[in-house]
């Protein structure tokens, strides 16, 4: 990279995005190799928990390493077989059978050889029972918030598909006992808190907890309570979080990697009731990204198709797709950070003066 825009911090804001993330690292990798190293990664749900790895990392073959090896254990794969063979957000209207089939896109590859099928059985007849309670709940809650009688946080349960237990087990596989003080990389995580309405920025502790806070998903992961808060995917509030970037890391250029796909404009009401929801909360975020890009002084989207939340099983897929798309415009993408550089004035914060 040339000298002048060596000089120059440039941080890195991430959205979420759920199973798109793997875009992010593939954009990382081509950055890489472009010689642009984040000084800062601000993430939000999917972003932050890729975010997070290149922080701790801080190579694409360290975290690449990491991503496989996590994705071939014991723990990934037991939570993989109860959970995401399930295929619950993107299933049809009437979702009971759907609840005992295979996904078949995935992978047997990342089923347990001498899988307990009774507990398998007995975890998929508990998320039967879940699901069923949350159609009815949701059911009259969506058709409040269409109304414009309540607000769309009360859409929000305590109680998730998924079990705390095990998603707390699957980010702790992930993490360890890693705090923010390991990252090589300064790096925050953003996510919602349900009782204030607000944004609540993760920048020290555990990482673990802050990723599960960060990528709750309401009604799928359970929120995370930490002093007296309720914690949810910082995505509702601040899916692409350069405003907080800009706050908290104000001198420098912004580089925005957005994952998320546009909102429908064909909003189809005949579908299931956590696709409605999916698609109520798509739209407000994506009508608070076109604020928050305006942040960036870049800003780059690979995502050309919508990918179902849970196909983590197109990992290489999505990262060569990330990769590819930066790598397709690094002719032009030193030129126009040499340019924001030229033209910096006091006023954008491009250097401390």
């Amino acid at each position: 990279m040339k000298s002048r825009v060596k000089n120059v911090p440039i941080h890195f804001v991430l959205s979420g995005g759920a199973a798109k993330g793997f875009y992010h690292i593939g954009m990382l990798k081509a950055f890489e190799q472009l010689d642009i190293k984040p000084a800062s990664i601000t993430g939000t749900s999917a972003g932050a928990l890729f975010g997070s790895l290149w922080a701790l990392y801080g190579t694409y073959d360290q975290v690449k390493e990491k991503i496989d090896s996590f994705m071939e254990s014991d723990i990934y794969k037991e939570f993989s077989e109860q959970y995401f063979t399930l295929d619950i957000l993107n299933g049809p209207a009437d979702t009971g059978d759907n609840l005992n089939r295979l996904d078949k896109n995935f992978s047997s590859s990342h089923r347990l050889k001498n899988s307990n099928s009774a507990n398998i059985l007995s975890k998929r007849e508990k998320i039967s029972r879940k699901f069923d309670k949350f159609k009815n709940s949701l059911s009259l809650k969506l058709g409040n918030t269409l109304k414009g009688t309540k607000a769309i946080f009360n859409l929000f349960e305590e109680d998730a598909l998924v079990e705390f237990e095990d998603i707390t087990n699957v980010f702790k596989g992930i993490y360890g006992n890693a705090t923010f003080s390991d990252c090589r990389i300064p790096f925050v995580a953003i996510s919602t808190n349900l009782k204030s309405k607000s944004v609540f920025i993760f920048q020290e502790g555990d990482i673990a907890t802050a990723i599960q806070a960060s990528t709750a998903v309401p009604f799928v992961l359970p929120a995370v309570k930490k002093d007296g808060m309720i914690l949810y995917d910082g995505g509702i509030i601040s899916n692409l979080p350069s405003n907080e970037s800009k706050e908290l890391f104000p001198s420098g250029l912004r580089v925005g990697l957005e994952v998320s796909s546009p909102a429908d404009d064909n909003f189809d009401e005949n579908a299931n009731l956590f696709k409605i929801f999916q698609q109520i909360i798509n739209t407000a975020i994506y009508a608070k990204q076109t604020v928050d890009r305006k942040n960036c002084d870049l800003f780059f989207n690979p995502t050309k198709e919508e990918i179902p939340m849970f196909a983590f099983h197109l990992k290489d897929s999505l990262i060569q797709q990330g990769y590819q798309y930066i790598i397709e415009q690094k002719e032009s993408i030193i030129p126009r950070l040499e340019s924001l550089v030229k033209n910096a004035t006091p006023r954008l914060g491009i250097f401390r003066f």
